[in-house]
């Protein structure tokens, strides 16, 4: 019986890991495609577009990080664009 429960716990743990393995390249495809299409790249458009909930994101300070990192380096293009309307 403890044989049976160790193997559920094994199956749902790696059911976990792919799941989380799944969500990052989702949430880095979507940065990159936000990246190459000249997007807002913001927390809530990377979750929108990757599939996965903010509060996943905000799970991650790595992530988060990144995402704020580029965002900072947008802001000014998306600034030089508006006062040349």
């Amino acid at each position: 019986m403890n044989e049976a429960k160790n193997k559920r716990l094994a199956a749902l743990s790696n059911a976990a890991l792919e799941k989380k393995r799944l969500a990052a390249e989702a949430t880095d495809k979507a940065i990159r495609s936000l990246t190459s299409s000249n997007q807002p790249i913001t927390v809530a458009n990377v979750a929108r577009l990757a599939g996965v909930s903010t509060s996943y994101i905000y799970k991650y300070p790595d992530l988060r990080e990144r995402i704020n990192s580029l965002r900072t380096q947008q802001h000014p293009i998306r600034l030089a664009q508006k006062k040349s309307k």
